[in-house]
């Protein structure tokens, strides 16, 4: 939610649609790579929070390609960012970033974890590299033993 109290239509609109439209319990699948530029921890555990609220079991799958968009593999010479908001372009090479830029990701995705754990939502890794099978498994199995 922005300041103005306005929900947007990202990621964090979607998950408090869903909250206010589905009324009866259920178990809801959330796909997303968490790139929405609204997105921050805070915003994110209470549209996660207000799923939970309406009694919903939740599982939030996160998707990524880990060699390109963790590991910045493919990228040997210089690449042009923009920003998403003002168009502003940054030139920037790979290997001089690379190792900061793999911690920020890792910090995020563990702040998200964390967020989950809290809230007792699933949260799983789905590679685009491989199917999502391998991510439903592996949360299915996690939550056999637990149930």
């Amino acid at each position: 939610e922005d300041p103005s109290g306005r929900r947007g239509t990202g990621l964090l609109a979607a998950l408090h649609d869903i909250s206010d439209r589905v009324h009866r319990r259920a178990f809801i699948v959330i796909l997303t790579d968490l790139l929405d530029p609204s997105l921050n921890p805070e915003s994110l555990q209470r549209a996660l929070r207000h799923l939970r609220s309406r009694g919903h079991e939740v599982l939030l799958l996160h998707v990524l390609h880990r060699a390109s968009e963790v590991n910045l593999e493919g990228y040997d010479g210089p690449v042009i960012l923009e920003d998403m908001e003002t168009g502003k372009e940054q030139v920037l090479q790979p290997h001089q970033i690379r190792t900061a830029y793999q911690e920020e990701v890792r910090n995020f995705i563990e702040t998200v974890r964390r967020i989950c754990l809290e809230n007792r939502i699933g949260f799983e890794h789905m590679d685009t590299a491989a199917t999502y099978h391998s991510a439903l498994s592996a949360y299915l199995n996690r939550r056999k033993r637990f149930h």
